[in-house]
């Protein structure tokens, strides 16, 4: 599909900036994934003349994707997460948005982080969220992902794509050893991203919700595995004056 996204950190007042971040954006051309860190000016994805133009996530279109969850982010009577932050009603799922993005920036520690990505058409089209989370990552060296989508959005290749992106990160820039994703049997769109990224079975996680024990199938991707297979190139530059917020 010849289109190209973008997937930025929010910003408001200079974001992770006032926490020494140098934050950035991941944006995605055809086969092309360029992690290219901005100050909140529009910059290129210096990859190649087919790249998209990127910038800082800002408060508008963090707005713009709780929007976008108000809309939905699955169809009615289904419960792909355990959290039921989209059970409520539209309203209520656009303030989850808000208050998950800000609790994650105010809650940052090198040995617990979590970074939410938004991810964007290069026209400004709000998709939905992918987030990457590492606990004692400097030690562990193991990350896990989560995401949603806009319900309209959906089965069209962007979890993919977006789950790519911030794997890229993880593996190929922060070292990672391994990748964790932890996905009820029926939420086949996300199984099936989990199987095209060369996922494999680790198991099964136990949770309580509504005081019912559910079953997750537990996934895991190792580094050998990443390296061994093909994925779009990557170029993060300025890392370096962020990295120890992630290592510590």
């Amino acid at each position: 599909m010849d289109r190209c996204l973008k997937i930025e950190h929010a910003r408001f007042h200079g974001g992770l900036h006032l926490a020494g971040f140098d934050t950035g954006v991941i944006a995605a051309p055809p086969r092309r994934l360029t992690c290219s860190p901005t100050t909140g000016r529009r910059t290129g994805c210096a990859s190649r003349p087919s790249g998209c133009g990127c910038a800082c996530r800002t408060t508008a279109s963090l707005a713009a994707l709780a929007s976008l969850a108000a809309e939905g982010v699955h169809e009615p009577g289904e419960r792909p997460f355990l959290t039921p932050w989209t059970e409520g009603g539209p309203d209520e799922r656009a303030r989850e948005v808000l208050r998950g993005h800000w609790a994650d920036l105010a809650g940052w520690r090198p040995d617990r982080w979590a970074l939410g990505l938004g991810v964007f058409t290069p026209d400004g089209e709000p998709l939905g969220q992918v987030t990457l989370r590492g606990d004692d990552f400097g030690v562990v060296r193991e990350v896990r992902t989560s995401s949603w989508l806009g319900l309209r959005h959906h089965r069209r290749g962007y979890g993919t794509e977006a789950r790519t992106a911030v794997l890229a990160l993880a593996f190929d820039h922060l070292g990672a050893r391994s990748a964790l994703s932890e996905v009820f049997p029926d939420n086949h769109a996300s199984q099936g991203v989990s199987r095209r990224l060369g996922y494999e079975p680790d198991g099964v996680a136990w949770d309580a919700r509504d005081g019912e024990a559910l079953r997750s199938d537990r996934l895991r991707l190792t580094r050998e595995r990443w390296l061994a297979d093909e994925h779009p190139d990557v170029r993060v530059a300025r890392l370096d004056a962020c990295r120890d917020w992630f290592i510590g």
